[in-house]
């Protein structure tokens, strides 16, 4: 499975990151006062462990962290 590539997508206050091909998708919020983004819904089990799966995880996060930054939410 090629992870090259995620989709990164913001609405409103909320930045969802997916994997085209896959069912993998995560989304995190900022929400008011908190100085980091909060997971608010992941489509994948939390018990749910592979390679793939907890790659996906990491980049996912990276990018949307680096979304954020870019959006000027996080510092």
């Amino acid at each position: 499975m090629a992870m090259d590539t995620l989709n990164v997508v913001v609405d409103g206050t909320s930045i969802t990151v997916t994997m085209p091909g896959t069912d993998f998708a995560v989304t995190y919020q900022k929400r008011f006062a908190n100085p980091r983004l909060v997971l608010t819904r992941s489509w994948i089990a939390g018990s749910v462990d592979s390679p793939a799966i907890s790659e996906f995880r990491a980049r996912a996060f990276h990018a949307a962290v680096d979304k954020a930054r870019e959006l000027g939410w996080i510092k």
